[in-house]
């Protein structure tokens, strides 16, 4: 594993930098759990020489980054040191706080514990400059489940003090049944901020799918056509029997001699031709639309009625469904 930085004075005490000569471990370590492996040492380092200097210069945004892979690479405890320097600096005093108190650990399990206590005393600076956060819920629903930043609050955490980096967070309250609240709420340094989760409104009944809504759709479409062409059927039913009636004075005893008799008679056939044909195809559209449309799959059961009335035109098929 890479070596430990040498330390330095600066802008929070001591810092880690160059590397310099591995402290002599002890005859008999203590028992303590094994350390993750290092994946890449020589990259681990050549990203710590960078990020080194950008932090000195207060480019935090590119340094805090290349500590962060620096140590997923090679898990060095003066890595983590340097990783929670920089986020103090950025501002994130929880997060640093955390990070220097977990580099404290790290040297203890390596027997290092003057770096230890090093780090155990950054963190205790840190602790009068905590934001800290109470999250209580106002109506404890069934399911509920809240996070902050992405991070689940347990029943654990619910009404209980908390750090946090000032500022602002995202939080979010979401249970089954209910509308997803999403909150940004602010944490003030040096202060305990109460923040309060309202009442969830319910949610918006979610429409049942109708597996049949198409083929409705379509019998619908086909009766409605098949309802206009026997409109128009009776309509040329209408102009034969006037056509029929002329002809009556043009064509006494069914003789028709005169042009206009016979201009007439034609007139009438076509009528009625077109009146069979309407009629007939209108009846069987209509027909064919009642029974797509009453056979299409419900998502509830329908109730289907068909009753006999009488119309103007005689007798008229009547449904309820």
């Amino acid at each position: 594993m890479r070596a430990l930085s040498c330390v330095l004075a600066g802008a929070l005490g001591l810092l880690f930098t160059a590397p310099c000569a591995a402290q002599p471990a002890p005859a008999e370590p203590p028992a303590a759990p094994a350390e993750p492996a290092a994946t890449d040492p020589a990259a681990a380092e050549a990203l710590f020489q960078k990020a080194r200097p950008l932090m000195e210069k207060g480019e935090l945004e590119a340094a805090c980054p290349l500590f962060q892979e620096s140590y997923r690479l090679d898990p060095a405890p003066g890595t983590l040191l340097n990783i929670a320097a920089c986020s103090r600096l950025a501002g994130k005093t929880a997060t640093a706080w955390g990070q220097f108190l977990e580099a404290s650990r790290a040297f203890l399990r390596k027997g290092d514990e003057r770096r230890a206590k090093f780090a155990e005393e950054q963190a205790a600076e840190i602790v009068p400059m905590l934001a800290h956060v109470v999250v209580r819920v106002d109506a404890p629903t069934p399911g509920l489940v809240v996070r902050r930043d992405g991070v689940e609050l347990t029943a654990a955490s619910l009404g209980t003090k908390l750090p946090v980096d000032p500022g602002e967070h995202a939080v979010v309250a979401e249970a089954p049944g209910f509308q997803r609240l999403e909150l940004t709420l602010r944490a003030e340094a040096r202060a305990t901020t109460e923040w309060v989760i309202p009442p969830l409104s319910a949610a918006a009944a979610t429409p049942v799918d109708d597996p049949g809504s198409v083929q409705r759709i379509a019998g619908i479409t086909v009766g409605a056509v098949g309802a206009a062409a026997l409109a128009a059927g009776l309509v040329f039913v209408g102009l034969t029997a006037d056509a029929s009636s002329d002809l009556e004075q043009l064509c006494p005893d069914q003789v028709c001699l005169s042009a206009e008799a016979a201009d007439q008679l034609a007139s009438a056939r076509s009528y009625a031709l077109a009146a069979d044909v309407l009629l007939i195809a209108g009846g069987a559209l209509a027909a064919t639309g009642l029974v797509v449309a009453l056979t299409a799959p419900s998502a509830e059961p329908a109730t289907v009625s068909l009753r006999l009335a009488p119309s103007p035109a005689g007798v008229s098929l009547l449904g309820r469904f």
